[in-house]
């Protein structure tokens, strides 16, 4: 894939123009094609996606898959412990090679032509085509992958954002909490009929949160603007907050974020 920049379209830079500071953003923000999939391109297949969890996938053979702006994409445990990720696309007729979201493979067999690729994603067998095939060129197409304190992320750009800076920040956070540990206990897909900004929105700020999720409110005391704390509530906040940095003290972690707010990170 290209990474050029369609933004350079004249149409979905006119609308990023008529945004204005402090206000919603105009309808057509949500709901223009070419904005789409200009931020598809830019954003979704450009940028770091979490994937999954590295607890997953644990044995060599074990993949999941998912899609990425439309795009299926394929994370496997390769024979030497490593984690990959490949377009989940045969290079025969384009294919779909793992149908299910998630599983474990001896090898990756194409159930249309029965193409067989290795797990590290080699092809090893192409049945019925001429000889002299050189299957060192028709590997599975490869996506950028980084496992990171038990998380997996995936890259479709060819030249993604470093990662290292992430990984020096996220590892200092996120290994304390013990997702190589974790297990999934339930999962729900929700299929949203909205633009994907609405659901980033609605995600990033709260000022629901206090009618509509009372039980997540008095779990997460960093949602909890303070013109929702009643003087107790407060004080509540406070001791737990204290609780929380000795404890972390004590482990020899250092606080990275002093206040966190509802409107945004």
């Amino acid at each position: 894939m290209s990474d050029a920049v369609p933004f350079l379209d004249s149409r979905p830079a006119a609308l990023l123009d008529s945004r204005r500071e402090g206000f919603g953003m105009p309808r057509a923000l949500y709901l223009d094609p070419a904005l789409h999939a200009a931020e598809m391109a830019t954003i979704w297949q450009r940028q770091w996606i979490f994937a999954g969890f590295a607890f997953e996938i644990p044995n060599a053979g074990d993949f999941l898959t998912l899609s990425v702006a439309d795009s299926p994409v394929l994370v496997i445990r390769g024979d030497d412990g490593e984690v990959r990720a490949f377009h989940n696309v045969c290079r025969h007729r384009g294919s779909q090679i793992c149908r299910t979201d998630t599983g474990h493979v001896r090898a990756l067999v194409c159930p249309y032509h029965s193409w067989t690729y290795s797990r590290q994603g080699d092809l090893v067998a192409c049945h019925g085509m001429h000889d002299g095939v050189d299957k060192s060129q028709l590997s599975l197409r490869p996506v950028h992958a980084q496992a990171c304190a038990g998380l997996v992320y995936v890259s479709l750009s060819e030249s993604p954002p470093a990662f290292d800076s992430f990984r020096t920040r996220f590892e200092v956070a996120g290994t304390p909490q013990g997702f190589d540990r974790a297990r999934i206990a339930h999962a729900i897909d929700y299929e949203v009929d909205a633009n994907w900004k609405l659901v980033w929105e609605n995600n990033r700020e709260c000022f629901h949160c206090p009618g509509c999720h009372p039980q997540y409110i008095k779990a997460n005391f960093d949602i909890y603007d303070e013109e929702y704390a009643s003087p107790a509530i407060r004080e509540q906040m406070a001791a737990a907050v204290a609780r929380t940095h000795d404890k972390w003290a004590a482990a020899g972690l250092a606080i990275t974020s002093r206040r966190w707010s509802s409107h945004g990170m």
